[in-house]
């Protein structure tokens, strides 16, 4: 019973800190039926002018919206971003902030955060899993190749160089090939 309080009163810490430093935070349960082939994608990020939907002139996300809230507990048994990529749902590091699952890829980048969709090319199939630059904020994304990008990995055997520079950010662990990801 002293186990169970404990972790109720950790799980509701935790939903409290992010609802509390992160700007306009709301929990939006996961949808039914979302799917890969739901999700579109191509070289700079989710469906985008570049790189988001909303995408303004410079490439910054012109609509920061609220942050939807779909699980607050970001972090994978891997200690890299554990949430449901395949139903669109990434990591949402905010600014100085714990990380959460979230689908609102702009309202993440727009209020400075960073958002990871993808951990490596190994997760995402016969796709690359590219660090992308949206208006200062960073993301990484499946792509056909990240060219002058950097490659998103978990582990030195996804880098052509041998090295995957890894960081934590917001609790979850990143990495890039060659030099590690910058935190919001």
């Amino acid at each position: 019973m002293v186990m169970r309080k404990t972790v109720v009163a950790v799980i509701g810490t935790a939903l409290a800190f992010v609802a509390c430093d992160s700007p306009d935070v709301h929990y939006v349960p996961p949808e039914a039926g979302v799917g890969p082939a739901d999700a579109a994608f191509d070289d700079r990020g989710p469906s985008g002018e570049s790189g988001s939907p909303d995408s303004g002139d410079d490439g910054a996300p012109a609509d920061s919206g609220p942050l939807d809230l779909v699980d607050a507990n970001a972090v994978g048994s891997d200690g890299f971003c554990g949430c449901d990529h395949t139903a669109g749902v990434g990591c949402c590091v905010p600014h100085g902030s714990m990380a959460f699952c979230s689908d609102t890829y702009d309202a993440c980048l727009a209020n400075g955060g960073m958002f990871i969709l993808c951990e490596s090319s190994n997760a995402v199939g016969d796709s690359a899993c590219c660090w992308n630059e949206t208006g200062g904020a960073m993301s990484t994304a499946a792509a056909a190749t990240c060219g002058p990008r950097p490659t998103a990995c978990t582990s030195d055997a996804d880098c052509a160089s041998g090295t995957c520079a890894q960081t934590r950010c917001g609790g979850i662990l990143v990495g890039a090939c060659g030099a590690p990801p910058r935190c919001p």
